[in-house]
């Protein structure tokens, strides 16, 4: 560069070695910030990876934590279905340790009331054990201490049948492994107490006497018939109706009959009731009646058995010949 110097005074006039040493200078200092900014890209390049791994690790820290988060809720979650399914069991167990059975000293909220019905009698009782209705038959032997229990229901076709002990006048009591019943009367004719399934459930029990039923065979339960024979023959009736056989009806009947409803009407024969036609002679009333009447424990004197209700109701009884027929239609 001194060379150079010394050449340019020699041979180049003052002002163009001004311009060249200005010339120089520009590229000198083109090349320091060439060099700067390099020495810069380096450093933000170095940088730049050194923030790539600092952001990859904190990433993989955050995600660190949040598996640790995630096992904990899980950990907190599986503590917590674990307690509620013991608390479950304890209280199953507590439920199944509960004793169910019945005694005599079991306490109702109802004033006690000495019972009142007829000793050595169907006294019949209609009423609900729970939810269902039922129709139920009371056959009390006070000597012996003990009461024949008779039911049908909505959820019971067939006769349900136990022999309960009546150790006082105030109570009757049933206990085997399956069932409890408890019995008492808090006003004439009305009964409340309990139905107890053991290790299950109890339902209430609510009945009001509809009428007795003086046959004092308590197997036996009408006067013009076997049981299983008169409740046959209701069933029969029941199925006719529910159908709108006129037909069927009509063969049923003993002529001549009185159709008791607004006006009453005489009937002499088959072809005159089905010149009727059903809607003649079953009014909807009474469908309804006889569609809702239980063919058990039903209601019968020396006349003979009603089928329904005390408004809408058919009679029927055993005739000269020994047949079973209906003698009265109640619309």
């Amino acid at each position: 560069m001194a060379k150079l110097l010394q050449f340019c005074k020699k041979k180049i006039p003052g002002f163009l070695i001004i311009a060249l040493m200005l010339v120089l200078g520009i590229s000198l200092t083109a090349c320091n910030r060439s060099e700067s900014e390099k020495t810069e890209e380096v450093k933000n390049e170095i940088s730049t990876e050194n923030n790539e791994d600092e952001v990859k690790d904190i990433l993989e820290a955050d995600r660190s934590d949040e598996e640790a988060d995630e096992d904990e809720d899980s950990q907190e979650v599986m503590a917590n279905e674990d307690n509620a399914i013991s608390d479950k069991n304890d209280n199953t167990n507590k439920n199944d340790n509960k004793d169910s059975t019945v005694d005599g000293d079991t306490v109702f909220e109802e004033q006690q009331h000495p019972f009142t019905f007829e000793d050595l009698y169907h006294n019949v009782y209609t009423g609900t054990i729970g939810s269902e209705n039922v129709i139920v038959d009371l056959y009390p032997n006070m000597e012996d201490k003990t009461v024949i229990i008779r039911y049908v229901g909505d959820l019971h076709e067939s006769v349900v049948e136990y022999t309960a002990q009546y150790p006082n006048e105030y109570t009757i009591i049933y206990n085997d492994k399956k069932i409890g019943i408890y019995l008492n009367e808090y006003e004439d004719g009305e009964l409340s107490g309990t139905y107890y399934e053991k290790g299950k459930i109890s339902y209430p029990i609510s009945l009001k006497l509809a009428y007795i039923n003086y046959m004092s065979d308590p197997d036996q339960y009408y006067t013009v018939g076997k049981n299983k024979e008169v409740e046959n023959y209701a069933k029969d009736i029941k199925d006719i109706i529910e159908i709108e056989d006129i037909k069927g009806l009509a063969k049923l009947i003993e002529y001549p009959i009185t159709l008791h409803s607004k006006e009453d009407i005489t009937v002499n024969n088959q072809v005159e009731l089905i010149e009727m036609g059903i809607s003649g002679v079953i009014t909807n009333e009474l469908k309804d009646s006889i569609a809702h009447a239980y063919p058990n424990f039903m209601f019968c004197n020396a006349e003979g058995v009603m089928l329904g209700d005390g408004d809408y109701n058919i009679w029927f009884t055993k005739t000269e010949e020994g047949k079973l027929k209906i003698i009265a239609i109640n619309n």
